[in-house]
């Protein structure tokens, strides 16, 4: 009889969310985070991997975070840095040199700003002064634009002309190219949805869904939860219930992912992977197949700290429906998010494939290995 060769099944899904960072009395948008990783990483992960036919991904997708894109595209975020950055530099207040010192070289530096000439010799004079209050008016805008250059993805570098062309002039920028930077790259965000769209409707990759602003559902649901979690954690008294919260942020990204996408989600990832039996409830009866969490949540289930187990499958019986539940490994997704970019690349490949290998090897039967991380913030300290 011939051996059959024993497969391994990779299941990857990339977290894609921000909180909401909109301040809805003063109407401003208080942190560009949004913003700056959707010309940077939304659009250049799936982009990448397009480029590998036989690569496929999960990308899931926050409501909170697709609803401040369209701020952006709509008009109505009021970044309070954007706004700061339009300005003509001579015309700064206050105000602006406070936003602005607080973010011009938050980059990474490594892999961000000094492969940028003239950003590198301004963050060193910047590390001297610990301002740009001193800056000249041609250096704030110099800063500026590199900034604004700096996180601009491959994806933007290869094929947009305006951003090409300043990344070939190095410096002494006018605020007109300034503006003109910002004005593109504002119309470059609606293609990110839209790219999601088409690439899921070509089968490339499956979209999923949290509720709409990430919410703790467990402790929404039930505050005493939190002691499931941690049987010492010291609980407020609190007499209102909020459950009606998580249901509503259940059901609002349900039906904001339908108008988004033309579908109802079959997948969520809950915000953080925190669940409890009234969650996988509430999921379930909104029409949810599955869900995700983190392999410690297994771990405390079973009372088994087998790691073998989180690459089953899970089907878990509720009263009147049925939820699959996958686990996801915590090693290997924590190993991408914040180990590999320390590596030399192909040291980094070999030794992720030389686990799933191991994995592979250890269990009797087809496992199925979830790895699930953010989906932005791992990349600044990868080079390239």
């Amino acid at each position: 009889m011939n051996k059959i060769e024993k497969k391994l099944k990779l299941n990857i899904l990339w977290h894609m969310h921000q909180p909401y960072y909109k301040d809805d009395e003063s109407k401003n948008t208080t942190m560009p985070w949004v913003f700056l990783h959707a010309i940077k990483d939304y659009y250049d992960i799936p982009w990448y991997m397009k480029n590998f036919s036989s690569i496929k991904a999960t990308f899931n997708l926050v409501p909170s975070l697709l609803h401040q894109i369209d701020g952006y595209i709509n008009g109505d975020a009021n970044d309070i840095l954007l706004e700061s950055l339009k300005k003509v530099s001579s015309e700064l207040n206050p105000n602006d040199f406070d936003i602005l010192n607080s973010y011009l070289f938050i980059s990474n530096e490594k892999n961000m700003i000094k492969p940028l000439r003239r950003y590198n010799e301004l963050f060193l004079k910047y590390k001297i002064e610990k301002s740009i209050n001193n800056f000249s008016v041609y250096e704030i805008c110099d800063a500026q634009v590199l900034f604004l250059l700096a996180w601009c993805g491959n994806y933007l570098r290869t094929n947009n002309e305006i951003v090409k062309t300043l990344l070939k002039k190095e410096q002494n920028y006018t605020h007109n190219e300034k503006i003109e930077l910002i004005g593109t790259l504002i119309n470059f965000l609606p293609t990110i949805t839209e790219y999601y769209k088409s690439l899921e409707s070509d089968g490339k990759i499956t979209l999923s869904t949290t509720p709409f602003y990430h919410p703790i559902a467990p402790l929404l649901l039930d505050i005493k939860s939190a002691k499931d979690a941690k049987e010492s954690a010291d609980i407020p008294t609190i007499k209102n219930s909020f459950s009606n919260y998580a249901d509503l942020n259940t059901t609002m990204a349900i039906e904001y992912f339908e108008k988004k996408f033309g579908k109802k989600p079959k997948g969520f990832w809950p915000a953080e992977g925190s669940v409890s039996q009234k969650t996988a409830e509430l999921f379930a009866k909104n029409g949810v197949k599955w869900f995700c969490s983190d392999e410690e949540i297994l771990f405390k289930t079973l009372h088994d700290t087998d790691k073998k187990n989180i690459y089953k499958n899970y089907k878990l019986n509720l009263t009147t429906h049925t939820i699959d539940i996958r686990f996801r490994d915590h090693y290997l997704s924590d190993a991408i998010g914040f180990e590999y970019s320390t590596y030399e690349p192909k040291k980094a490949a070999k030794e992720f494939v030389a686990n799933l290998k191991k994995i592979c090897d250890g269990c009797d039967f087809t496992p199925l290995v979830n790895v699930i991380l953010d989906g932005e913030n791992a990349w600044e300290f990868f080079e390239n």
